[in-house]
């Protein structure tokens, strides 16, 4: 069995792993439910991803390099032509695929409701 990589302070290391942010060629794919047509992460993505750096936990950096612009059934799209199979799920919240129309309009109807929020959660 192991042991932690404690620093000389008393506290653990953890070498988290990263995506590189250079845009780097990727092979073309164009399937009935894949396309990718730009180098990843996509160019135009870099400010975007940089600023999510900036303020989100250090863990999200072991995220792919992906900015979604919109996502459904099992399929996530960016603005740039790329369409890729969700195989996150949305990290077990959206188990029942992105954007289905029965859940959609169950949370418009609930936002029409007085009760918008419990206490327990």
């Amino acid at each position: 069995m192991g042991h932690l990589p404690f620093h000389s302070t008393g506290t653990i290391r953890i070498k988290m792993r990263h995506f590189d942010l250079t845009p780097c060629a990727a092979p073309q794919v164009e399937t009935l439910l894949r396309r990718i047509v730009t180098p990843l992460p996509v160019p135009e993505s870099i400010p975007i991803l940089e600023k999510l750096h900036r303020h989100e936990p250090v863990s999200m950096q072991g995220q792919p390099p992906i900015v979604w612009d919109r996502a459904e059934g099992f399929q996530v799209f960016d603005a740039w032509g790329n369409c890729w199979i969700d195989w996150s799920s949305g990290v077990l919240v959206a188990n029942a695929g992105h954007s289905r129309r029965e859940v959609m309009d169950a949370i418009v109807s609930q936002t029409a409701s007085s009760l918008l929020n419990n206490y327990c959660f």
